[in-house]
């Protein structure tokens, strides 16, 4: 059975997000952001093909700008969101962001990078990283937005169990976004066949 590290809840309204997780094994982590990864952040950040997804402006300095409030938050005693690197082996295969909205309720988002992508990686992160929420984080809502016309991103998140709440139009990118919620209560039977 997977071992998980202990993390400390503060208090009702705060969970301690850690710098560092082992997801499947030693050979598939998330580590939070440093300075060192500053061209990494950057690269992923100004691929036109990711950016699709994300924000249809690519804006050099606006990721730089980024990049160092991550690094700021990420220094925080306790951080409300954070962004971490997905590494398998030494491999970077992406980043993976967190951001807290409350005692119990996360937002998620991935970027896997080109040359990874189509090979099950966002599944298998997102399966291990909810089974942690739940079980460690002792979330009780997990909500992932992406693009609607993301048919790698929408499926992923179907298949491991989110329902569509809502489609809306983000009011500064001007797309069609869907809101992916996965509940505990609803999850909680299917967490040993998903995982």
């Amino acid at each position: 059975m997977k071992r998980w590290p202990q993390i400390n809840i503060v208090s009702a309204l705060s969970v301690i997000l850690p710098k560092a997780l082992n997801l499947d094994s030693d050979r598939l982590t998330l580590q939070a952001i440093d300075t060192s990864d500053a061209q990494f952040h950057t690269d992923i950040y100004s691929d036109v093909k990711l950016m699709y997804y994300i924000n249809d402006q690519i804006d050099l300095a606006k990721i730089l700008d980024n990049f160092k409030i991550l690094i700021d938050e990420i220094n925080q005693l306790n951080p409300r969101y954070i962004s971490y690197v997905i590494k398998h082996k030494s491999d970077k295969l992406g980043v993976f962001g967190i951001k807290l909205l409350g005692s119990d309720e996360l937002e998620i988002g991935m970027i896997i990078k080109n040359e990874f992508q189509l090979q099950g990686w966002s599944k298998m992160i997102k399966q291990a990283f909810i089974r942690y929420a739940f079980e460690v984080l002792k979330i009780k809502h997990i909500i992932a937005y992406c693009k609607h016309d993301n048919g790698a991103a929408n499926h992923v998140n179907k298949t491991l169990g989110f329902k569509l709440e809502e489609q809306f139009i983000h009011k500064s990118k001007n797309h069609l976004m869907n809101k992916w919620v996965l509940t505990y209560i609803a999850t909680n039977f299917l967490l040993g066949t998903l995982i």
